[in-house]
């Protein structure tokens, strides 16, 4: 009996732990990185995956990082996890040679 107990237990405290796991994941955004093509240009992401009631998927950001040393080592078209921190409409003109991005947005970068 008292490892049926010992068991559940165990099992329980996995599946709690499970749980608050994917709880976790289901509130990060996943991203692609896009390198800006030169000084002049920002660097973008590409939303691929949203969170409920989030910016929809196919929505581009130009991101500001809230921990920019982690940003030098991103890549171009690196697939990214992140918490959007704060956004808002991008309104301001655009360089020709540059990307466009529907906001601009601070984010923090996971794992």
């Amino acid at each position: 009996m008292k490892k049926v107990i010992f068991t559940l237990t165990i099992f329980s405290v996995l599946f709690f732990v499970f749980v608050s796991c994917n709880k976790d994941n289901a509130m990060l955004y996943q991203g692609v990185f896009i390198k800006g093509n030169n000084e002049e240009c920002q660097d973008i992401v590409s939303i691929t995956k949203s969170i409920p009631d989030g910016l929809p998927v196919k929505t581009s950001l130009y991101v500001t990082f809230a921990d920019s040393t982690r940003e030098k080592q991103l890549k171009d078209q690196e697939k990214i996890s992140f918490k959007i921190l704060y956004y808002h409409r991008d309104t301001v003109g655009h360089f020709a040679n540059c990307l466009w991005a529907d906001y601009d947005a601070i984010i923090e970068l996971t794992h």
